[in-house]
């Protein structure tokens, strides 16, 4: 009730989603029944957990007074297609809400025990993996945002490499959200096992439909690298200016492996974002760097 509520001159003003939502959610990919309920309680925990105040050293500059939470909603599927990507070598899986995801380049990377593949295709074939690493590194509990992408996400990607394999040749994840007064709820989990390898480019973008549109994505980043293992990862958000825009990313790195982090935001109209890099083993390493262009 109150937790969810943005309190603007002329009263409290709600958000749209809805418990049946979470569960309309949940049918549309057929889930098991423990993914389900993480759902739930993940739904739970968004009800409970207040609205950060400007008060909370995390929010302290940001004010969410403006955020048109009672505009936007989950729409149904936009046909307005997605940006033509250069061909280059290399793997690319652009998904749009809604649609069918397209996934081109080279087969051979999804050889040996390799899995690339969007979530509806991840809760199908691979609910394994999902039960073994999912919220392993970002739970529903890291803070309101992440509660409700954990509760509403349909939309994402899993890239799972076994141990000992190196992929050779780049992938490339693009999230295309484009509707009008659109909620987005997305995820990423990225498993690297021992001694494996791998680049990954993962971009999430709309284009600018102006002030008088409204949007908001919410998203959970999940990077698990194991002992030994190289990870490669950018990220690049370009979502248009009418996006407001929270995410939670957290990367677990093992013994002796190793990742390089390159963050570039280039777009929304606010973005926040925590992020976080965690050395657990001995001989971790992590190198990170990253751009804001701010208008």
């Amino acid at each position: 009730g109150s937790a969810s509520r943005i309190i603007r001159r002329g009263g409290p003003v709600e958000f749209r989603f809805t418990a049946e939502d979470v569960r309309a959610a949940s049918r549309r990919l057929a889930e098991p029944s423990w993914l389900a309920e993480r759902r739930m309680a993940a739904w739970a925990a968004w009800e409970s957990l207040p609205l950060p105040p400007v008060q909370d050293e995390p929010w302290r500059r940001t004010d969410l007074r403006g955020l048109p939470a009672d505009r936007v909603g989950l729409k149904p599927a936009d046909d307005s297609p997605a940006p033509k990507r250069p061909n280059r070598a290399g793997v690319d899986l652009v998904i749009r809400p809604g649609h069918p995801p397209q996934l081109e380049g080279q087969e051979v990377v999804l050889d040996s025990g390799t899995v690339f593949a969007d979530w509806e295709t991840a809760v199908r074939e691979h609910p394994a993996l999902l039960e073994t690493h999912l919220g392993t590194a970002v739970g529903p509990a890291e803070g309101k945002f992440a509660a409700l992408a954990s509760a509403l996400a349909t939309e994402g990607t899993l890239l799972y490499v076994p141990k000992g394999v190196s992929l050779e040749v780049p992938l490339h994840a693009l999230v295309w959200a484009p509707g009008q007064d659109l909620a987005a709820f997305t995820r990423l989990l990225v498993v690297l096992e021992e001694g494996a390898s791998a680049s990954l480019v993962y971009e999430t973008a709309s284009p600018s439909l102006g002030a008088e549109t409204a949007g908001l994505h919410a998203g959970i980043v999940e990077l698990v690298v194991g002992a030994g293992a190289q990870l490669r990862f950018v990220e690049i958000q370009n979502w248009g200016d009418h996006v407001w825009n929270f995410t939670h990313e957290r990367a677990r790195v093992g013994r002796d492996g190793r990742i390089e982090w390159v963050f570039g935001a280039v777009g929304s109209h606010l973005t926040k974002n925590f992020s976080e890099l965690r050395l657990e083993g001995q001989g971790a390493e992590g190198r990170w760097s990253g751009f804001y262009i701010a208008d």
